[in-house]
């Protein structure tokens, strides 16, 4: 098929995505080296690890607010941050190092299929096969990240729930919301079966004239 040139958009857009793959590639060889670290011990002194929360946590400690012409008590009903594991062993940092692999791969490689497929954007080649089954990985992706996601987070929710014992905050509510993340791979992938059926109906046009 013929290239044609492409908007001005289309060529930012190319090139937001190369600049994400790139940073991204540098992450996962980064991820990748500390992998073969931890697994060669060379490390023999405890790892300060820190990890996101994966539930707000309600702060029982209240406050108070100062007014002008009063004091206010309030009190935080929600918090995030991140928990600190205070000389960290060594086999939970090959845990979590080995979690971090597998989530960045999966991130790494949505921005591949997702460069290829605005590359083939801008020269003008939207309505190919190969193309389209760029984005269709790239939403296979997606999906792929929601599952580990909501699998990672729910597990470490149910282990600080049972075994992390705080005096003055409560670990509670429901995990971060990863909705958003499933909801855009629906959406790639419906976009591509509407590329697909345009293709058919063009080729079928085709055969009739």
């Amino acid at each position: 098929m013929k290239t044609q040139k492409a908007p001005l958009s289309i060529k930012i857009l190319h090139w937001l995505t190369s600049f994400v793959f790139w940073v991204m590639t540098f992450f996962t060889i980064v991820i990748v080296l500390v992998n073969l670290v931890l697994l060669t011990n060379i490390f023999t002194e405890p790892i300060q690890l820190r990890i996101e929360m994966p539930v707000p946590i309600e702060v029982i400690e209240g406050g108070v607010l100062h007014l002008e012409s009063a004091d206010l008590p309030v009190r935080i009903e929600e918090a995030y941050g991140k928990l600190y594991f205070v000389d960290t062993p060594i086999y939970i940092t090959r845990i979590v190092a080995k979690l971090m692999l597998l989530a960045i791969l999966i991130g790494w490689f949505i921005t591949w299929k997702f460069r290829k497929f605005t590359r083939n954007l801008r020269h003008g080649l939207l309505f190919e096969i190969d193309n389209i089954n760029n984005l269709k990985h790239a939403a296979y992706g997606l999906a792929g990240l929601f599952v580990f996601s909501r699998v990672y987070m729910g597990i470490l929710k149910s282990m600080l729930e049972k075994q992390l014992d705080f005096e003055s905050i409560i670990i509670g509510g429901e995990a971060y919301n990863t909705d958003s993340i499933i909801l855009f791979a629906l959406l790639l992938w419906v976009l591509a079966h509407v590329f697909v059926k345009g293709i058919e109906m063009k080729e079928e046009q085709e055969l009739t004239i």
